[in-house]
Protein backbone atom coordinates (compact mmCIF):
# COMPACT_ATOMS: atom_id res chain seq x y z
CA UNK A 1 0.00 0.00 0.00
CA UNK A 2 1.27 3.68 0.04
CA UNK A 3 2.28 3.99 3.63
CA UNK A 4 4.80 0.94 3.19
CA UNK A 5 5.66 2.28 -0.47
CA UNK A 6 6.77 5.30 1.02
CA UNK A 7 8.53 4.34 4.38
CA UNK A 8 10.68 1.70 1.90
CA UNK A 9 11.33 4.84 -0.02
CA UNK A 10 12.13 6.94 2.50
CA UNK A 11 14.74 4.55 4.28
CA UNK A 12 16.62 3.86 1.19
CA UNK A 13 16.87 7.24 0.18
CA UNK A 14 18.33 8.17 3.87
CA UNK A 15 20.49 4.97 3.32
CA UNK A 16 21.03 3.01 -0.15
CA UNK A 17 23.99 1.17 1.55
CA UNK A 18 21.79 -1.73 2.97
CA UNK A 19 22.27 -5.09 1.79
CA UNK A 20 18.91 -5.97 0.26
CA UNK A 21 20.18 -9.03 -1.87
CA UNK A 22 18.31 -11.83 -1.43
CA UNK A 23 20.55 -15.00 -0.89
CA UNK A 24 19.20 -18.90 -1.44
CA UNK A 25 20.21 -21.80 0.64
CA UNK A 26 19.01 -25.47 -0.61
CA UNK A 27 18.77 -28.55 1.59
CA UNK A 28 18.87 -31.69 -0.65
CA UNK A 29 19.80 -34.00 2.25
CA UNK A 30 15.95 -35.47 2.72
CA UNK A 31 14.91 -35.36 -1.26
CA UNK A 32 12.68 -38.91 -1.39
CA UNK A 33 13.05 -39.60 -4.90
CA UNK A 34 16.26 -40.85 -7.04
CA UNK A 35 17.44 -37.81 -8.96
CA UNK A 36 20.51 -37.02 -10.90
CA UNK A 37 20.40 -33.07 -10.87
CA UNK A 38 22.90 -31.40 -10.28
CA UNK A 39 22.68 -29.17 -6.61
CA UNK A 40 23.02 -25.73 -6.42
CA UNK A 41 23.47 -22.82 -3.59
CA UNK A 42 24.66 -25.58 -1.00
CA UNK A 43 28.16 -24.00 -0.10
CA UNK A 44 26.61 -22.08 2.79
CA UNK A 45 23.80 -22.11 5.41
CA UNK A 46 21.43 -20.84 6.98
CA UNK A 47 23.33 -18.94 10.17
CA UNK A 48 25.64 -18.15 7.47
CA UNK A 49 23.58 -16.02 5.71
CA UNK A 50 22.06 -14.33 9.17
CA UNK A 51 25.04 -13.58 10.22
CA UNK A 52 26.74 -11.82 7.25
CA UNK A 53 23.04 -10.28 6.91
CA UNK A 54 23.33 -9.02 10.65
CA UNK A 55 26.88 -7.68 10.34
CA UNK A 56 26.45 -5.86 7.51
CA UNK A 57 23.04 -3.84 8.69
CA UNK A 58 24.97 -3.15 11.62
CA UNK A 59 26.92 -0.50 9.93
CA UNK A 60 24.40 1.75 9.67
CA UNK A 61 22.56 3.64 11.44
CA UNK A 62 18.72 2.22 10.35
CA UNK A 63 19.94 -1.25 11.90
CA UNK A 64 17.22 -1.15 14.50
CA UNK A 65 14.51 -1.31 12.03
CA UNK A 66 15.84 -3.69 9.51
CA UNK A 67 15.23 -7.19 10.36
CA UNK A 68 15.82 -10.58 8.59
CA UNK A 69 12.91 -12.57 7.13
CA UNK A 70 13.75 -16.22 5.74
CA UNK A 71 11.34 -17.82 3.54
CA UNK A 72 11.16 -21.59 3.07
CA UNK A 73 10.04 -22.90 0.61
CA UNK A 74 9.50 -27.20 0.80
CA UNK A 75 8.13 -29.39 -2.29
CA UNK A 76 5.57 -31.98 -0.29
CA UNK A 77 6.83 -34.70 -2.93
CA UNK A 78 9.86 -35.02 -2.97
CA UNK A 79 11.19 -32.90 0.34
CA UNK A 80 13.33 -30.48 -1.10
CA UNK A 81 14.19 -27.74 0.86
CA UNK A 82 14.95 -23.99 -0.12
CA UNK A 83 15.65 -21.03 2.12
CA UNK A 84 15.31 -17.37 0.73
CA UNK A 85 17.04 -15.02 2.91
CA UNK A 86 16.79 -11.45 3.04
CA UNK A 87 17.01 -8.07 4.85
CA UNK A 88 13.64 -6.77 5.73
CA UNK A 89 12.00 -3.43 6.51
CA UNK A 90 8.52 -4.55 6.79
CA UNK A 91 6.46 -7.92 6.54
CA UNK A 92 3.62 -8.30 4.95
CA UNK A 93 1.02 -10.15 6.57
CA UNK A 94 -2.20 -11.53 5.84
CA UNK A 95 -5.27 -11.36 7.88
CA UNK A 96 -7.35 -14.23 6.47
CA UNK A 97 -9.82 -15.45 9.16
CA UNK A 98 -7.23 -14.45 12.15
CA UNK A 99 -9.11 -12.86 14.91
CA UNK A 100 -6.01 -10.68 16.61
CA UNK A 101 -2.64 -9.44 15.43
CA UNK A 102 -0.73 -12.19 17.49
CA UNK A 103 -2.61 -14.68 15.20
CA UNK A 104 -1.97 -13.34 11.92
CA UNK A 105 1.67 -12.95 13.31
CA UNK A 106 2.08 -16.77 14.60
CA UNK A 107 0.15 -18.49 11.53
CA UNK A 108 3.29 -17.41 9.47
CA UNK A 109 5.42 -20.32 10.23
CA UNK A 110 2.19 -22.35 12.23
CA UNK A 111 0.85 -23.76 9.01
CA UNK A 112 2.32 -23.68 5.33
CA UNK A 113 0.82 -21.63 2.70
CA UNK A 114 0.69 -23.79 -0.42
CA UNK A 115 1.96 -21.96 -3.68
CA UNK A 116 0.60 -23.21 -6.50
CA UNK A 117 2.10 -22.46 -9.84
CA UNK A 118 5.75 -22.71 -8.26
CA UNK A 119 7.94 -25.61 -9.71
CA UNK A 120 10.04 -27.81 -7.58
CA UNK A 121 13.29 -27.62 -9.22
CA UNK A 122 13.73 -31.70 -8.18
CA UNK A 123 10.72 -33.30 -9.19
CA UNK A 124 9.07 -30.75 -11.13
CA UNK A 125 5.67 -30.79 -8.95
CA UNK A 126 3.49 -27.47 -8.89
CA UNK A 127 2.76 -27.33 -5.34
CA UNK A 128 5.05 -25.83 -3.15
CA UNK A 129 4.71 -25.33 0.46
CA UNK A 130 5.35 -22.02 1.86
CA UNK A 131 6.68 -20.82 5.77
CA UNK A 132 7.89 -17.40 7.24
CA UNK A 133 10.33 -16.72 9.65
CA UNK A 134 12.45 -13.81 11.10
CA UNK A 135 15.20 -13.16 13.00
CA UNK A 136 15.89 -9.73 15.06
CA UNK A 137 18.28 -9.01 17.91
CA UNK A 138 16.68 -7.77 21.60
CA UNK A 139 17.06 -4.26 21.06
CA UNK A 140 15.61 -3.83 17.88
CA UNK A 141 11.73 -2.77 16.10
CA UNK A 142 9.83 -5.10 14.37
CA UNK A 143 7.73 -3.46 11.11
CA UNK A 144 4.48 -5.02 10.24
CA UNK A 145 1.89 -4.52 7.09
CA UNK A 146 -1.29 -6.28 7.37
CA UNK A 147 -2.55 -6.66 3.92
CA UNK A 148 -6.55 -5.85 3.83
CA UNK A 149 -6.70 -5.76 -0.17
CA UNK A 150 -9.29 -8.25 -1.35
CA UNK A 151 -9.15 -9.57 -4.70
CA UNK A 152 -13.00 -9.42 -6.39
CA UNK A 153 -13.76 -11.36 -9.48
CA UNK A 154 -13.28 -9.11 -13.02
CA UNK A 155 -10.21 -7.51 -11.35
CA UNK A 156 -12.23 -5.51 -8.83
CA UNK A 157 -10.52 -4.50 -5.77
CA UNK A 158 -11.54 -4.16 -2.08
CA UNK A 159 -10.63 -3.61 1.57
CA UNK A 160 -10.87 -5.92 3.76
CA UNK A 161 -12.62 -4.38 6.94
CA UNK A 162 -12.42 -7.31 9.59
CA UNK A 163 -11.86 -6.78 12.85
CA UNK A 164 -8.93 -7.56 15.21
CA UNK A 165 -7.99 -7.41 18.30
CA UNK A 166 -4.80 -5.54 19.06
CA UNK A 167 -2.32 -7.52 21.39
CA UNK A 168 -0.14 -4.92 23.56
CA UNK A 169 2.27 -7.67 23.42
CA UNK A 170 3.12 -10.60 21.30
CA UNK A 171 4.98 -13.69 21.75
CA UNK A 172 6.76 -14.54 18.50
CA UNK A 173 8.31 -17.60 17.28
CA UNK A 174 12.32 -15.78 16.65
CA UNK A 175 15.18 -17.55 14.64
CA UNK A 176 18.13 -19.36 16.61
CA UNK A 177 20.44 -18.46 14.49
CA UNK A 178 23.10 -20.51 16.57
CA UNK A 179 21.12 -23.75 15.77
CA UNK A 180 19.39 -22.83 12.38
CA UNK A 181 21.95 -24.52 9.94
CA UNK A 182 20.31 -26.68 7.36
CA UNK A 183 16.36 -26.26 9.23
CA UNK A 184 14.94 -23.45 11.16
CA UNK A 185 14.90 -23.32 14.85
CA UNK A 186 13.20 -20.76 16.81
CA UNK A 187 13.15 -19.26 20.62
CA UNK A 188 10.47 -17.45 21.52
CA UNK A 189 10.61 -13.77 22.13
CA UNK A 190 8.40 -11.00 23.71
CA UNK A 191 7.68 -8.16 21.81
CA UNK A 192 5.70 -4.78 23.08
CA UNK A 193 3.72 -3.25 21.21
CA UNK A 194 5.32 0.33 20.31
CA UNK A 195 2.82 2.26 17.55
CA UNK A 196 -0.05 1.52 15.02
CA UNK A 197 0.06 3.23 11.63
CA UNK A 198 -4.28 3.10 10.97
CA UNK A 199 -6.05 3.38 7.24
CA UNK A 200 -9.38 5.09 7.80
CA UNK A 201 -11.64 4.82 4.48
CA UNK A 202 -12.06 2.51 1.32
CA UNK A 203 -9.52 0.98 -0.75
CA UNK A 204 -9.18 4.41 -3.07
CA UNK A 205 -9.27 6.97 -0.75
CA UNK A 206 -9.28 7.73 3.13
CA UNK A 207 -6.79 8.98 5.74
CA UNK A 208 -4.19 7.37 7.86
CA UNK A 209 -3.70 7.78 11.51
CA UNK A 210 -1.50 6.84 14.23
CA UNK A 211 -2.27 5.84 17.70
Amino acid sequence: NNSTDFINILFYILDNSIDLNNYKFNVYDNISIDSNISTKNTENNIKYYISKLTDTTNTSFLHPFYNIEVTEYKCPECSFCSFHIKNKLMFCINIDNNSSIAESIHNLNKTSNLINGLECEVCNSNNIEKKTYFYMKSTDYILFDFNRILYEPENILKKNNQKLFINNRLMIQNIDIHNSIKSIKCNTFMLDLKSILCHIGTINNGHYICL
